[in-house]
């Protein structure tokens, strides 16, 4: 759940390619919103940023960020 509220949820159905996963998006309400392919975890969502925490083969850590951008149609 992000700052606003609204709440992403994985589905564990792959997207095109079998590297992504499936999050569909609700907002505040509840009301189904949209879907997003990702191929990382989510960490944290905040200000239109989402912040996932990635490992290489050693367990090396790296705190990458995201910016999303919400276009409707």
């Amino acid at each position: 759940v992000d700052e606003k509220g609204w709440m992403y949820v994985l589905t564990w159905e792959r997207a095109a390619g079998g590297n992504y996963y499936w999050y569909d998006v609700f907002d505040e309400t509840g009301i189904y919103t949209a879907r997003i392919a990702l191929n990382r975890m989510p960490q944290l969502w905040a200000g239109n940023r989402l912040y996932t925490l990635d490992r290489d083969a050693s367990g090396s850590a790296t705190l990458t960020r995201h910016r999303f951008e919400w276009k409707w149609r």
